[in-house]
C-alpha cells in the first residue's frame, strides 16, 4: 500500500511539475538556509566547551571605579593577583596568568620569523585548560623560565619536518628551549595561541613598577576552583581578603572589585574593556536562531498554501477513490505521503546545496566549519525530523479537509472553487509570510545605515594616507628619532609621530590626575605621544596650543586634554591650569606636575559602541613609558612608493626584523568587522525570504489564474484589456501586502531600536526606512503577480473557452 501511495505521488508531481518545483525549491531554499544558520549557532555555543574542567574555570575580572565617571568593566587583572590567589587560597586548585603578545620576531637558525599569536603562561596552564599535548609533560612544563610549547602548525612553519623539541630560538635576544608540542588550538577556543611560553621567561622584562606594583592591569588571569566551592562564595572571600590586605596600595587597588566570569559565558556575554580577543555577540546568535525559524516557517507556509490550493483541483480524483472503496485514513495517508516525499526531496537538495556552498559560508563569517558528513549526523537527523514534521503540518490541512467531503460533493464538479475556511487560511499565511518578510527588510535597511554612518562619520581626525607600522621590539622602538629624522628626509612623507597606544584602539593606560586645590585623584586614560602626534592625525587644538618640539619644557611640564577630559576635571578655563598627574621615568613612577597647554577637540579613538572619553596627552621623552606604533603620513596617494620608501628605511633599522604595516582607515574600518559580517549574513537571509515569499505568491496566484481561466476569457471576449484582467489579481493581493507592512512596521521599530542601543553613536530612526521596505516589498511582490496575470490575459479566448 505505501509503495502504491509514493507511485501515485510521483505522477502527481509529473503531472503537477511546476507546482512541485516551487515547493522543492522554496522548501530548500528555506531548509539550507536553516542548516546554515544552525551550524553557525552551534559553532557559536561550543566555544569552550572542549576543556576538561570546563564547568570549574573561571576568569577573574576586575571592575575598577574612575572617579566621578562609571565604574570600569575590565578582563585584566593587576600582575599579583594570580600568585596571591595560588598562595592564599587552598579551595583554588591552580591559577594561572596570561598574556598575549600578538607577535614577535623569532631567531631561528640565522633567519627572522615573524609569529603572530603569542601567549605568555604560568605554570598551571595545562592544568587549568585542556589543549592536548602531542609531545611533552604537562607536569614539568613551565617550571623554570625560557620554556615554550609550539603547535603543530607553528612547529612546522618553524622547523619544517625536524622535531624541535630542545631547540633553542631567539626572541629579542632571549633564549627559549622548545620543550613540547601541542595541537593546534580550536576556532572555538575564546583565545587562540600559536605559542605559549613561559612567564618566567619575560619577569625580569616587567620593570619593577610592573610587578610589584598593585593598582596596575596587565594579565588575565583565570583559575580552576574545587568542585565542592560556590563561585558566588569565593568571590565574596577574594574581595574580603583584597579589601583588607591591598587598599593601601593607590587609589586603583583601593576601588577595585574583583568577579568570577564562568569560562562558558567568556565568548558570547563578555563585552568587557580589554577582552583578550574579539568576542561573538549573543544577541545576534538569537537574531540567527530567531532568521532561521522564520525562513522556515515562511516555506512552510508556501508549501501549506500551495498545497491547499492545489487540493481543490483534486476533489474528483478523491471522489472516485472513495467510489471505489477508499476510506478517509486512505485519502488522509495519500496526500501526507505526498507531503513528506516533496518534504525529502527539498531535504536532499538542501544537504546537497550545503556541501556545495559552505566554504562561502565560512568565508564571510570567518569560521572554519567543516563539511557536515558525518560529524554532526545528531544534528541533521533533528533537521530532517523537523522536515517531516513540517511536512506532516504542511500536508495535514488539506487531506484532512479533503477526506471529510462527501462522495456526491466531490464528483459534482473538479474543482470546489475556494471555501470561507481556506481562503481565510492562505490570506492569513500570504500575510504573516510578508509581514515576516517587510520585518528582516526594515532590519537590514537600518543596520546597512547604521554601518555607512560609523564608517562615515567625521571622526575628528583624518585616518587617509597614514599608515601604522608596530615597533616589533623594543630595540627598534629606542631608535624612533632616528626612523624619524630619515624619514622626514623623504619628499613623501608629510609628517611622522609615535604613540604607546593602538592606533585605533581602546586606551589601557590609565592615570590619576588631581587638579590645583583639589584634593581628589581621578583617573583619566593617558596617550604617551610623540612630536607631530596632533598633526599627523590632523586632529584640531580649540583652545590653546599644541606641543612643540622646539620647547624643552614640554617633555616635562606641559599636558594636552581633549574636551572631554575638560569637562570631567570641571574645568572651565582649562588652558593654563595646573594638572598634578604622574609619570614614568626609568623603572619608578614619579609626580608630573605640569601646565595644560592646551585643548584638543574631541575625536573617535575608538570604536562607535564607545563615548568619547577624557584623554590626556604627555609628551614622550627617552626616559618614559616607550612607544608601540610608528604613525607616517604621506603628501600623496602614491602609495607603493612610500611603503617601498617605509621599508627601506625600516630594513636599515630593524636588524633583520620583517617589515609590517596597515592603514589607519582600514583599521577603523576593522572594529566594524563583527557588524559588517553580521549585515552580509542578514542580508543574504533577507533576500532568500523575500525570494521564498515571492515564490509562494508566485505559486497562488498561477494558480488562481488557472482557476479563473473561463472568467478571464469571458472578460475579454466582453470587452476587457489586459490592464483590466491584471488589476483584477492585483488588488486582491495588493491589499494584504499593505495590510503586512503596517503590522510589520511596529515590531521592526521595537527591535531595531533595541539593537542601535549598542552604540553610543548612531543614526536616528525615521519612517523613510519603513516606506523604503514597504515599497520594495509591494513592487516586487505586485512585479510577480502582474507578470503571472499579464501572461494569463495574453491568452486566446477562442483556445480557452474550447478546452471547458
Amino acid at each position: 500500500m505505501l509503495k502504491n501511495y509514493f507511485k501515485i505521488a510521483f505522477r502527481s508531481f509529473k503531472k503537477n511539475k511546476a507546482y512541485s518545483a516551487i515547493n522543492i525549491f522554496g522548501l530548500a531554499i528555506g531548509i539550507t538556509s536553516l542548516i546554515f544558520i544552525l551550524l553557525f549557532i552551534q559553532d557559536e555555543l561550543s566555544y569552550d566547551k572542549f576543556h576538561e574542567n570546563k564547568d570549574r574555570i573561571y576568569r577573574v575580572t576586575g571592575s575598577y571605579d574612575r572617579g566621578e565617571q562609571k565604574r570600569v568593566e575590565s578582563a585584566l587583572t593587576t600582575y599579583q593577583l594570580g600568585p596571591q590567589i595560588d598562595f592564599q587560597f587552598p579551595q583554588v586548585e591552580k591559577a594561572v596568568r596570561i598574556s598575549p603578545n600578538n607577535n614577535s620576531n623569532f631567531l631561528i637558525n640565522g633567519e627572522n620569523i615573524r609569529q603572530e599569536n603569542i601567549v605568555f603562561a604560568d605554570s598551571g596552564f595545562f592544568d587549568v585548560f585542556s589543549f592536548p599535548l602531542v609531545e611533552g609533560d604537562k607536569k614539568h612544563l613551565f617550571k623554570v623560565a625560557n620554556e615554550a610549547v609550539l603547535t603543530q602548525s607553528t612547529a612546522q612553519k618553524m622547523f619544517g619536518d625536524v622535531n624541535p623539541i630542545g631547540s633553542v630560538i631567539e626572541m629579542d635576544g632571549i633564549p627559549i628551549t622548545i620543550s613540547g608540542i601541542m595541537k593546534d588550538t580550536p576556532s572555538n577556543s575564546h583565545f587562540s595561541a600559536s605559542m605559549i611560553i613561559s612567564s618566567e621567561t619575560i619577569h625580569d622584562q616587567y620593570p619593577s613598577w610592573v610587578r610589584d606594583n598593585w593598582s596596575g592591569t596587565s594579565h588575565y588571569t583565570y583559575i580552576l576552583l574545587d568542585k565542592n566551592i560556590s563561585p558566588e562564595v569565593f568571590e565574596q572571600e577574594l574581595n574580603k581578603y583584597w579589601d583588607s590586605t591591598f587598599k593601601e596600595y593607590g587609589d586603583l587597588a583601593q576601588y577595585a572589585e574583583f568577579s568570577l566570569q564562568p569560562l562558558s559565558k567568556i565568548h558570547l556575554e563578555s563585552n568587557l574593556v580589554n577582552e583578550i580577543q574579539a568576542n561573538g555577540n549573543l544577541t545576534y546568535v538569537y537574531i540567527f536562531g530567531a532568521i532561521g525559524f522564520i525562513i522556515v516557517v515562511i516555506a512552510a507556509i508556501n508549501y501549506m498554501n500551495l498545497a491547499t490550493a492545489q487540493s481543490l483541483n483534486r476533489t474528483k480524483e478523491v471522489g472516485i477513490r472513495k467510489v471505489l472503496g477508499a476510506e478517509k485514513g486512505h485519502v488522509k495517508k495519500q496526500f501526507l505521503s505526498e507531503s513528506l516525499l516533496i518534504s525529502t526531496i527539498a531535504f536532499v537538495v538542501a544537504l546537497i546545496s550545503v556541501e556545495i556552498i559552505i566554504p562561502f559560508f565560512n568565508q564571510i563569517t570567518g569560521k572554519n566549519i567543516d563539511v557536515i558528513f558525518p560529524n554532526d549526523l545528531p544534528l541533521i537527523f533533528a533537521i530532517f525530523a523537523s522536515v517531516l514534521v513540517i511536512g506532516l503540518i504542511s500536508g495535514g490541512y488539506p487531506s484532512f479537509w479533503l477526506s471529510r467531503l462527501s462522495i456526491i460533493r466531490t464528483l459534482k464538479s473538479n474543482s470546489l472553487g475556494s471555501n470561507r475556511g481556506g481562503e481565510l487560511l492562505k490570506r492569513g499565511l500570504v500575510t504573516l509570510q510578508f509581514s515576516i518578510s517587510a520585518i528582516v527588510l526594515v532590519s537590514t535597511i537600518l543596520i546597512s545605515k547604521q554601518i555607512q554612518f560609523v564608517q562615515n562619520k567625521n571622526l575628528g581626525i583624518n585616518p587617509e594616507q597614514v599608515l601604522v607600522i608596530p615597533f616589533q621590539n623594543s630595540e627598534i622602538a629606542n631608535r624612533f628619532t632616528e626612523i624619524k629624522e630619515e624619514l622626514i628626509k623623504e619628499s613623501w612623507v608629510s609628517s611622522v609621530t609615535a604613540t604607546n597606544n593602538p592606533l585605533p584602539g581602546r586606551i589601557t593606560n590609565w592615570r590619576p590626575y588631581r587638579t590645583n586645590g583639589s584634593d581628589e585623584n581621578l583617573s583619566v586614560p593617558t596617550i604617551v605621544v610623540h612630536d607631530d602626534f596632533i598633526e599627523t592625525i590632523e586632529a584640531e587644538i580649540s583652545e590653546g596650543r599644541n606641543f612643540s618640539k622646539d620647547r624643552i619644557s614640554d617633555r616635562t611640564n606641559a599636558y594636552l586634554i581633549n574636551e572631554a577630559a575638560a569637562r570631567f576635571l570641571n574645568l572651565t578655563n582649562p588652558v593654563g591650569s595646573k594638572l598634578v598627574g604622574s609619570t614614568f621615568t626609568g623603572n619608578e613612577w614619579g609626580s608630573k606636575d605640569a601646565e595644560i597647554i592646551g585643548v584638543v577637540k574631541d575625536f573617535h579613538f575608538t570604536s562607535l559602541h564607545d563615548e568619547i572619553q577624557p584623554v590626556v596627552f604627555s609628551l614622550s621623552s627617552e626616559q618614559t613609558t616607550p612607544l608601540n606604533n610608528l604613525a607616517v603620513r604621506v603628501r600623496s596617494e602614491d602609495f607603493e612608493t612610500a611603503i617601498s620608501g617605509l621599508e627601506r628605511t625600516w630594513n636599515t633599522f630593524s636588524n633583520g626584523v620583517p617589515f609590517e604595516y596597515s592603514f589607519l582607515q582600514d583599521d577603523i574600518s576593522l572594529l566594524y568587522d563583527a557588524e559588517k559580517k553580521f549585515l552580509q549574513l542578514f542580508s543574504i537571509f533577507t533576500t532568500l525570504a523575500i525570494i521564498i515569499s515571492c515564490l509562494g505568491i508566485l505559486g497562488l496566484v498561477a494558480f488562481a489564474v488557472n482557476q479563473k481561466m473561463k472568467e478571464i476569457c469571458i472578460r475579454k471576449v466582453l470587452g476587457a484589456d489586459v490592464v483590466d484582467i491584471i488589476w483584477s489579481f492585483v488588488k486582491s493581493y495588493s491589499q494584504l501586502i499593505i495590510i503586512s507592512n503596517l503590522l510589520a512596521w511596529p515590531i521592526a521599530y521595537v527591535l531595531m531600536k533595541d539593537w542601535l542601543e549598542d552604540f553610543a553613536y548612531r543614526v536616528p530612526i525615521s519612517g523613510l526606512e519603513f516606506v523604503i521596505a514597504g515599497s520594495i516589498i509591494f513592487l516586487i511582490s505586485i512585479g510577480t503577480i502582474s507578470l503571472v496575470a499579464y501572461k494569463a490575459a495574453l491568452l486566446n479566448p477562442v483556445k480557452s473557452l474550447k478546452s471547458e
